[in-house]
């Protein structure tokens, strides 16, 4: 199976061990250098092992597991990047057309918003039109 250590070293990156199962390189996204933090035994949110997981402390790459690392960088799917890492992706939720979130509603207002917000929202109408 592959691991986060791996998948750098195919992107051309060699992260340096540096205690533990922590590993520093520069980051594939931003070009940090040794800010981003690869973690190649570490398992995701949910518990289950897939490839490990990575952290860049300056870009919005963020934080994830090799799946994530895959879809972030090298814009596979999700069953791809399973499929790549050699990792069960699990069930998949059901899509169905009536299985949506609800829509928001806006509730009523407790209290009439104070009379200086009232007047410059007033004001800012008047400018609009």
């Amino acid at each position: 199976m592959m691991t986060m250590i791996n998948l750098l070293q195919q992107d051309g990156i060699e992260p340096i061990h540096a205690s533990g199962d922590e590993h520093h390189s520069p980051c594939p996204q931003c070009g940090g250098v040794d800010r981003f933090s690869s973690f190649p035994n570490q398992r995701n949110s949910n518990g289950k092992y897939m490839g490990g997981r990575f952290h860049c402390r300056k870009c919005s790459m963020g934080t994830g597991d090799a799946v994530a690392y895959l879809q972030k960088m090298r814009g596979l799917s999700f069953r791809d990047a399973c499929k790549y890492l050699e990792v069960e992706p699990g069930p998949m939720p059901e899509h169905r057309p009536g299985n949506r979130q609800p829509v928001w509603e806006p509730s009523e207002a407790k209290a009439a918003p104070p009379a200086l917000w009232q007047a410059k929202a007033e004001r800012f109408m008047i400018l609009l039109h």
